[in-house]
């Protein structure tokens, strides 16, 4: 097995998926989003969608 440094490892392809969250934020009184961050296995986001949702959720 060939050992490797730090920064041929940073990029590796192993372990790429993006992990996803989701939010609910309260963009005015009577609008709430749900947001959708994706990031990457560096924390870099990769991706953020919005779309509305139902105002008891962000209460």
């Amino acid at each position: 097995m060939k050992k490797i440094n730090l920064s041929e490892a940073s990029v590796i392809v192993g372990g790429t998926a993006p992990v996803c969250t989701v939010s609910f934020e309260k963009t005015s009184p009577t609008v709430c989003m749900q947001v959708t961050t994706c990031v990457d296995k560096n924390g870099a986001v990769v991706s953020k969608a919005s779309e509305s949702a139902d105002l008891v959720r962000c209460e």
